[in-house]
């Protein structure tokens, strides 16, 4: 699953990376003790737009190195064996000062989402949020997996979408669970409307430490539904 490069000299690039600090696309590990915390890291890149692990560097960006051929293994560990499917990255070793870097480039998934294996065999979606790893709500997975399967259909503005794309005339971001409170609408109804409504590129939404939001994607669209008068 993974592409070897050989190991490289040069440290410019690397001190580069780590001046600019952990963000959304990178990450730093000082070492891989646990294959299950990395398979977490590189599922949650898979799962958002891709990144980058720099292992052998410490929280603070400050260069340990790490063993070579051990680290390697446990990688593989934690891309083919605790995830599902097999999430596919690219290896470079580095040499910084005598010391050992290995960088794992993760690319986003076409095949997400992947789930990761916990201690207690539960597999659970994790998804890159800023300089977070975070665990995925199921609206946010539901989506995903409908969008994979890319059957987009037209959809009929009826009362219940009417009154959900109503919530955002005053509310530019609402989480899912807000959605459901204001609309008063039971669980099922609101995840099938929203689904259509992100299908079709009215909603847009994205993964945060509040949950999953939904905004307005297509303005224009947005105001011709909320301009007709009536609703089936």
């Amino acid at each position: 699953m993974s592409k070897q490069i050989k190991i490289n000299d040069e440290h410019k690039y690397i001190s580069s990376l780590i001046s600019r600090g952990e963000h959304q696309h990178l990450d730093f590990k000082q070492e891989i003790d646990d294959a299950r915390k990395i398979a977490r890291a590189m599922a949650a890149f898979a799962n958002a737009h891709g990144g980058t692990l720099l292992i052998g560097v410490k929280d603070n960006g400050s260069i340990c190195g790490i063993r070579t051929e051990e680290e390697m293994y446990m990688l593989q560990a934690a891309a083919e064996y605790y995830a599902k499917p097999k999430i596919p990255y690219t290896i470079k070793w580095w040499q910084v000062g005598g010391k050992n870097i290995l960088e794992a480039i993760v690319a986003e998934s076409k095949t997400k989402p992947h789930y990761v294996q916990n201690e207690k065999g539960k597999w659970t979606v994790y998804v890159r949020v800023n300089d977070q790893n975070l665990v995925a709500e199921p609206i946010w997975i539901h989506l995903i997996k409908v969008i994979q399967q890319k059957k987009f259909k037209n959809i009929h503005i009826k009362a219940n979408e009417q009154k959900i794309l109503a919530l955002f005339k005053k509310n530019e971001e609402l989480s899912f669970d807000y959605i459901e409170r204001l609309s008063f609408l039971p669980h099922k109804i609101v995840k099938d409307v929203v689904t259509r409504l992100v299908l079709v590129h009215i909603l847009d939404f994205r993964l945060h430490t509040r949950g999953t939001l939904f905004r307005i994607r297509n303005t224009d669209e947005y105001l011709r539904i909320m301009n007709q008068k009536s609703f089936e």
